[in-house]
């Protein structure tokens, strides 16, 4: 399989009895994110997103709400990155939303992970733009404005 020249991020979420943000621990780093991977061949951003949800968390997913959030990521840190031209220096980073109330059945990648408050999660969130697709959901969500398939 192509590694596509994008990233998904996804958010798991769940709204009762509070609003929490499923935030996952990086077996490599440490370092606390969402769900995040890249595309594969043909897939779409959204198909990717699914595929990565269920490869990460065992979640077979319902389709992912998608955020207007973006983000790019330079490509030095994509090891697969071989197929790609040599003029892509970033790419485009999709973000998307996904309520459940199921804990996740973590994969290699990750060793941990915690059901967070908005203040919680921004503090342990490494990357500025898991940030700013968290922000977008929690205001989405105040507002009853969360966006169907795409």
């Amino acid at each position: 399989m192509a590694r596509a020249p994008f990233q998904v991020l996804v958010i798991l979420f769940r709204q009762a009895p509070s609003l929490r943000f499923c935030a996952l621990q990086r077996a490599d780093s440490g370092s606390w994110q969402w769900i995040a991977g890249g595309g594969e061949d043909e897939e779409s951003p959204l198909e990717a997103a699914r595929r990565e949800v269920a490869e990460e968390t065992g979640l077979v997913a319902a389709t992912p709400h998608p955020l207007e959030s973006r983000a790019f990521v330079p490509v030095d840190g994509f090891a697969d990155r071989g197929d790609w031209p040599a003029s892509i220096s970033a790419i485009p980073e999709y973000a998307f939303a996904l309520e459940t109330n199921m804990d996740p059945c973590l994969s290699k990648e990750h060793t941990d992970f915690a059901w967070l408050d908005y203040d919680a999660a921004f503090a342990v969130l490494r990357w500025d733009s898991n940030r700013s697709a968290m922000e977008e959901l929690r205001e989405r969500l105040v507002q009853g404005d969360l966006i169907d398939e795409a």
